[in-house]
């Protein structure tokens, strides 16, 4: 049996993935002639994806304590202050150049 040479390897791995590789390039030769349908369904994917996203999201920011910027920016508005102070955390460099985190409560 003889072995394969690097030339005619080249050539067989490029007749294979010109084969596999045909459909998906006409695929893309459609949708780049039609930039308007390409455009629906990226904007159909970005709908999806933020009913899939938003609800993980307002859980997530619950869950570390963060709340809405919207809710913020409302609370500002209305003029209203806090009696009290949160918890919090401070962040300080000790003598020896290693940095510390304090919660103040």
């Amino acid at each position: 049996m003889q072995g394969l040479g690097w030339g005619e390897a080249k050539n067989r791995l490029f007749t294979l993935l010109d084969a596999q590789l045909s459909e998906p390039r006409e695929k893309y030769l459609r949708l780049i002639e039609r930039p308007a349908d390409l455009e629906d369904i990226l904007l159909a994917g970005a709908q999806k994806a933020r009913r899939v996203a938003t609800p993980f999201l307002e859980e997530l920011r619950g869950a570390v304590g963060l709340c809405s910027f919207r809710a913020t920016v409302q609370n500002a508005d209305t003029g209203k202050k806090k009696a009290t102070k949160g918890a919090r955390f401070v962040s300080f460099r000790e003598d020896d150049g290693s940095f510390r985190f304090r919660l103040l409560a």
